[in-house]
C-alpha cells in the first residue's frame, strides 16, 4: 500500500519564490538601481570618457604646435572663414605696418599667475593689403592704471611671428567703446577691431581669426603663454562612474537573491521551548511523575540540551 501524505491545514500558503518581487518596495528599489546604473553607463561615463578624448587631443596639438615651424599667415587665416581648429597654436608670420592709432585694449583677463591684466591688440597692414589683427600680449592693470605709456609698437614695415587663434565672442554682445581714456573691448574679434582708421574691417579685406604675437618678435609685450598639458582625472572619473553602475547592479541583485533564498518557515529561536521538544509543561515544570530516578536525567539532559552541553560531565 501507498501512504499518501495529507496536507497540513494549519500551513501558511506557499508562496512563489520571487513573488516578493511584485511588493511596491521591492519595485521602487529595482527601478532606483536600474535608473542610477543606466545614468552612470550611458551617461556619466560617457561623458567623462568624451572630456578624457577632448584632453588628449588638445594635448596632442599643443605638443604639435610647440615643435612646428612658422609658416606665412595665409596658410591658415584667410578672409571668408576661420582658421581650423587643428591649426590653432600653430605659428604664423606676416609682414606690414602696425596700425598705431587702432589700439584697444581687451579687458577682464589674467595671467598665468591670475593677476588682472589686458591684452592689447591692433590691426596690422599686410604688404598684399590685407588686414591682420595681432596680439601684442599682456598689460598690467596697475600699469594700466598708473597711466604708465603703452611701449609703442615698431615704425614701418616689420615681419612678426604669432599663435593662430580663432576669433572670441563676448556672452553679454558687448561692442567696443572708448572708456577712460582708452577704447576697450571684452573679446578678440577681427571684425570689431581690426579697422583701419577707426573704422571696423568688417566687411573689408579682415583676415579671419588672429595672432598672438610670442617672445622675441618686434612689438611683444607680454607673452601670452601656451595652455599647460595634462592627462586630467576625466578617465578614472569615468572608471569611477562604470564602477558605481556596476556596484548598483550588483547590489540589488545580491538582495533579491537574498531574499528569495532565505528560509520561509519562522525561526525556531522564536518558537516556544516546550512546542520545539514536544514536552508538556508539567514535564517542564519537573512535576510530572516519572520513574524512580529518571526524573534527574531527563531534567539534566533537558539542561545539557537547552544549555549547550550536559552539566553531567563536570563530575566525570
Amino acid at each position: 500500500m501507498t501512504a499518501t501524505l495529507e496536507k497540513d491545514p494549519s500551513a501558511p500558503a506557499r508562496r512563489p519564490r520571487f513573488g516578493f518581487l511584485l511588493k511596491p518596495g521591492w519595485l521602487g528599489a529595482i527601478v532606483a538601481a536600474l535608473a542610477f546604473t543606466a545614468a552612470c553607463w550611458l551617461v556619466l561615463a560617457p561623458w567623462q570618457f568624451s572630456r578624457s578624448a577632448q584632453n588628449d587631443a588638445s594635448n596632442a596639438q599643443v605638443d604639435a604646435a610647440l615643435k612646428s615651424d612658422p609658416v606665412p599667415v595665409s596658410q591658415y587665416l584667410s578672409t571668408d572663414r576661420q582658421p581650423a581648429g587643428k591649426d590653432v597654436y600653430q605659428l604664423a608670420t606676416a609682414t606690414g605696418v602696425f596700425d598705431t592709432g587702432n589700439v584697444h585694449y581687451v579687458r577682464l583677463r589674467q595671467d598665468s599667475s591670475g593677476n588682472p591684466v589686458s591684452e592689447v591688440v591692433l590691426p596690422l597692414k599686410m604688404t598684399d593689403g590685407r588686414i591682420l589683427l595681432v596680439d601684442r600680449g599682456y598689460r598690467s592693470f596697475g600699469d594700466i592704471k598708473a597711466g604708465v605709456p603703452l611701449p609703442p609698437p615698431p615704425t614701418g614695415q616689420v615681419t612678426v611671428t604669432g599663435r593662430v587663434q580663432q576669433d572670441q565672442t563676448d556672452p553679454k554682445n558687448r561692442k567696443p567703446r572708448f572708456t577712460d581714456g582708452l577704447d576697450q573691448a571684452w573679446a578678440v574679434n577681427a571684425d570689431d577691431l581690426a579697422g583701419i582708421d577707426g573704422t571696423t574691417g568688417a566687411g573689408g579685406d579682415v583676415l579671419q581669426g588672429y595672432i598672438q604675437l610670442v617672445a622675441g618678435t618686434p612689438g611683444v609685450l607680454q607673452e601670452i603663454g601656451m595652455p599647460q598639458t595634462s592627462v586630467g582625472p576625466y578617465f578614472s572619473y569615468a572608471l569611477q562612474w562604470s564602477a558605481f553602475g556596476a556596484m548598483s547592479l550588483l547590489a540589488i541583485c545580491y538582495f533579491i537573491f537574498r531574499e528569495a533564498t532565505d528560509p520561509r518557515g519562522p525561526d525556531e529561536r522564536n518558537v516556544p521551548y516546550p512546542e520545539r521538544t514536544g514536552a508538556s509543561p508539567e514535564e517542564m515544570a519537573g512535576t510530572a511523575p516519572t520513574e524512580t530516578g529518571s526524573h534527574g536525567r531527563k531534567s539534566r539532559s533537558r539542561r545539557a540540551s537547552r544549555d549547550g552541553f550536559d552539566r553531567t560531565q563536570l563530575f566525570d
